[in-house]
């Protein structure tokens, strides 16, 4: 904004590849830091991991930890991230958090079977049952979202954009999760959250949310906090009428 633009000091911009090896640009954030009206603010947009699984999980929150530790925006302060040297600080882009329900990879089935059941009898009891193509074309302002419609594309299908999981950090985290064969638990919660989709029932969708979780765990991005996403999961959208998601992801809000 021109009416502010004035008022803005100290900028500086750093970054940090986490993709393939730690080194390639596929993955990986850039942090940019200033001063505005004696306020120190810094904005990091970032593309992390992809993919469901533990291994995928854990390798997210690394990410985010490596950006951090590489990408430091003031060259006077090399021994402090952005976190400590901003008085706010927001984090955006494609997060590729998904949902999940259950504590585990493949736990959880009585809650999710007594979930899908509540679901279904709410449904039939209220006769709103809907077919797929007649959700809501209009996505609702707020939180997180906006970034999940894409063309069907190489990337789509596991193309060469998808990384192989790794830890550019050891240790950072905890103990290390068997490395599973990458995207081989893509999809495994899609017929629950399509259920609560259809059910428009956000509070179980949000309650799933691996990056939600994560910051009541304190497993990445202490501190910070995420606004609830009262509107369906942006991720995976085929372009067309409605939301209509490819069934090899689960739904989340990932962006």
């Amino acid at each position: 904004r021109k009416d502010v633009a004035e008022e803005i000091s100290d900028v500086h911009v750093a970054g940090e590849n986490t993709g393939i090896g730690g080194v390639m640009a596929n993955k990986g954030g850039i942090i940019t830091t200033f001063t505005l009206r004696g306020t120190r603010l810094s904005f990091m947009t970032c593309h992390l991991e992809a993919h469901e699984g533990a291994a995928h999980l854990a390798n997210r929150n690394k990410n985010l930890a490596a950006i951090f530790a590489g990408a430091k925006t003031d060259p006077n302060y090399q021994m402090h991230d952005a976190t400590i040297l901003s008085h706010h600080m927001f984090v955006c882009g494609d997060l590729n958090y998904r949902i999940k329900f259950g504590d585990g990879e493949d736990d959880g089935k009585s809650t999710r079977k007594k979930r899908t059941s509540r679901i279904h009898n709410n449904l039939t009891m209220s006769g709103i049952m809907k077919k797929h193509a007649q959700l809501p074309s209009k996505m609702l302002n707020g939180g997180r979202g906006g970034g999940g419609h894409e063309a069907p594309s190489e990337r789509s299908n596991g193309g060469p954009d998808a990384n192989i999981p790794y830890s550019p950090l050891p240790g950072v985290g905890g103990d290390e999760p068997a490395v599973e064969e990458r995207g081989a638990a893509n999809g495994s919660h899609f017929a629950e959250a399509r259920e609560l989709i259809d059910a428009e029932d956000w509070k179980a969708l949000n309650d799933g949310d691996e990056l939600a979780a994560a910051l009541r765990r304190k497993e990445c991005l202490v501190g910070f906090d995420t606004l609830p996403c009262n509107f369906p999961p942006t991720f995976k959208v085929a372009r067309g009428e409605g939301y209509q998601y490819n069934e090899k992801r689960t739904p989340s809000y990932t962006d």
